[in-house]
């Protein structure tokens, strides 16, 4: 992915992000990323993602990681970060939907 398309909020197989919406993005990857070293660790993911869903686990996560970090470099960074927020999201609609709430 080139700066130009990270730019514009587009994600290597996702559509362009709006602007409101690629900053709100931007911005919870900013507050989720304790160190400020630009990506998120394990540590940082889980915490950002038991804030969305409670019952996520460290081994949910693992799986969900295992999909979206292109780089393997066992962090996460700003372009790997916004089909996380869909995963956590899918996926607690999913265990809801099925327990009936």
């Amino acid at each position: 992915m080139n700066k130009k398309q990270q730019q514009q909020g587009k994600y290597e197989n996702e559509t362009p992000l709006d602007k409101k919406t690629r900053d709100h993005v931007n911005k919870i990857f900013d507050e989720t990323d304790k160190n400020g070293d630009n990506q998120l660790s394990m540590d940082e993911i889980l915490e950002l993602a038991q804030k969305i869903d409670s019952k996520v686990t460290s081994d949910d996560l693992r799986r969900i990681k295992y999909h979206l970090d292109g780089d393997d470099d066992l962090h996460l960074d700003r372009n790997e970060f916004p089909p996380l927020i869909d995963l956590i999201v899918k996926n607690k609609a999913a265990r809801e939907a099925a327990s009936g709430q």
